[in-house]
């Protein structure tokens, strides 16, 4: 299904890209920055270009390529240049949807998504130490993850020691449950 409609979808790219004013307009929103073909036009909240085909949105760099080099057919349209908005013809190659997440990873352009949709916090071991003082004084992962800006589960984690085990609080609880703690909080 999807093939299906990526493959419709990138042939009305073919169509408004063949007729002259839509590709002098293409070209038009292109600026040369460095070696990169940077797209002025609108944008992703990700940083991709975004240009309007036919009424319907697709990425610059992957109209830029059918323009220069034919239907992607189903495959990503990939950066070299990892460069968002770049639409540069030279800058950009076909992968599978795998091979678009290996690129990014072994070029570390992977952000961690915590469950809440927030990017992962990097914590300090010194942060951690004072997350676990925090436990041992009564207070519960909600409260220590609001106050860290980390998920609840991640807190839990670290309270239970399953994440950050090498850091120790000396101090020993203030409370022998879970239930005092929640009375005198």
């Amino acid at each position: 299904m999807v093939s299906t409609l990526r493959t419709h979808h990138n042939r009305l790219l073919i169509e408004m890209l063949s007729r002259e004013s839509d590709v002098e307009r293409f070209l038009s929103k292109l600026k040369l920055v460095g070696y990169c073909w940077e797209w002025q036009g609108s944008r992703y909240p990700s940083g991709y270009g975004k240009a309007t085909v036919n009424g319907e949105q697709t990425g610059a760099h992957r109209a830029s390529f059918t323009l220069f080099c034919g239907d992607p057919g189903g495959l990503s349209v990939l950066h070299k240049c990892d460069n968002k908005p770049c639409a540069r013809p030279q800058h950009l190659f076909l992968g599978t949807a795998k091979d678009n997440a290996l690129d990014a990873s072994a070029k570390g352009l992977l952000s961690r998504q915590g469950k809440e949709g927030k990017r992962a916090k990097t914590l300090t071991s010194y942060e951690v130490y004072f997350m676990k003082l925090l436990f041992s004084r009564g207070w519960l992962p909600k409260r220590v993850s609001t106050y860290y800006g980390i998920s609840k589960s991640m807190a839990e984690a670290i309270r239970l020691g399953t994440a950050w085990s090498d850091i120790h609080c000396p101090y020993p609880p203030l409370f022998k449950n879970r239930r005092a703690a929640l009375v005198s909080t």
